[in-house]
């Protein structure tokens, strides 16, 4: 900042940007050296000069922490870069054309809310039950109720559920013209 001739902030300003990048728990077979250097590119194009990248390998999902200096054109404009809710949408959306496509990667769905997850995460725990799948009597089994219960999504999709229908995939009838 002092190099780039920033004088005083006000004291809520926005002083660096981290974002975080993710790769499945699997890795999905992507150069994981390649992708992040990738997302440390796109972080500065997008946010301005990177101050630190921090690469983790050490947790069920390898991800990167990557925090950036939000000046543009000697300026201090973070909250201008980051936005709101739909900024933040619009943002997942040019990294995952500009950076996750070329890798191969498929864009999260996002979370379910309201009714739908309930009626979701019922269906799920019901539908485990109704089978007496073993994570009923594992001694996690409260973490994952409460998991699945937050975001039925993945659990509901493993299971076969259509989401958002909570109940079980089954193939499409056709239709009869009248």
């Amino acid at each position: 900042m002092d190099a780039a001739g920033v004088g005083k902030l006000r004291k809520d300003a926005v002083r660096a940007i981290e974002a975080v990048f993710s790769l499945p728990a699997d890795g999905a077979g992507v150069d994981t050296a390649a992708y992040f250097g990738r997302c440390i590119e796109w972080a500065r194009e997008t946010f301005g000069p990177v101050l630190s990248a921090d690469a983790h390998h050490d947790e069920a999902t390898p991800h990167l922490h990557v925090l950036c200096l939000p000046l543009v054109k000697g300026r201090m404009v973070g909250s201008d870069l980051v936005g709101g809710p739909s900024r933040l949408k619009a943002l997942q959306t040019e990294f995952h054309a500009k950076v996750g496509q070329e890798f191969g990667l498929k864009r999260g769905a996002a979370r379910m809310s309201g009714g739908s997850r309930t009626d979701t995460a019922a269906a799920v725990l019901g539908r485990l039950r109704a089978i007496h799948d073993p994570v009923l009597k594992s001694k996690l089994w409260p973490t994952f109720r409460d998991a699945i219960e937050h975001d039925p999504r993945t659990y509901a999709e493993s299971l076969g559920f259509e989401v958002g229908s909570a109940s079980p995939s089954k193939p499409a009838k056709a239709s009869r013209a009248s």
